[in-house]
């Protein structure tokens, strides 16, 4: 009943509740849903249906890519530049456009996935959308993505855009960074 403490919520919405899940201002990471007052992986994107037999739906926002069917906001146009694992986590918490979002992260490897069509190559994603045309202008290339190897701890997920197959690699590696807010992964 203090309104001062900065925490007021139901004690029933901490169940269900992502931003205070169990507890007050306890947030569940991206890609994770509360229920029974515990942050939970959400495995609906595991069995997403990838173009060309997923749907797609994008807008183009200028420096940003709107997926409507994810809901994820892709940043446009990359930088330049290529950075270790640690770096690109931190590149994309810095707000990379400057819109004065705070909920720039860099992608799940699952998230990343969506962005890829198997019937392309040379990149295997949008380009009409993310480059603008007919010449591909994103790096064709290896870009990280926030989840880590299971098995090898100094490693992280990688996806190479031309082909869109996934590996993994020590994080030392510098590889491109493409940043997402929103969606649930």
């Amino acid at each position: 009943g203090d309104w001062s403490n900065g925490c007021e919520v139901s004690v029933e919405s901490m169940d269900t509740d992502t931003q205070h899940c169990g507890g007050c201002n306890i947030a569940c990471d991206a890609g994770m849903y509360c229920s029974e007052g515990a942050c939970r992986i959400d495995y609906e994107i595991a069995t997403w249906p990838l173009p060309p037999d997923g749907p797609t739906d994008y807008i183009d926002n200028g420096d940003t890519v709107t997926d409507n069917v994810t809901g994820l906001v892709w940043q446009k146009v990359v930088a330049p530049e290529t950075m270790s694992w640690e770096d690109a986590v931190a590149s994309c918490e810095r707000d990379p456009l400057g819109d004065g979002k705070d909920d720039w992260r860099l992608p799940s490897a699952m998230a990343l996935r969506t962005l890829v069509d198997q019937t392309r190559t040379s990149p295997a994603l949008n380009i009409d959308v993310f480059d603008g045309g007919t010449e591909p202008t994103s790096p064709n290339d290896f870009f990280w993505t926030r989840s880590e190897s299971a098995n090898f701890p100094a490693q992280a997920w990688r996806l190479m855009a031309s082909t869109g197959m996934s590996s993994t690699a020590n994080r030392t590696n510098e590889h491109f960074v493409r940043c997402v807010r929103g969606g649930k992964w």
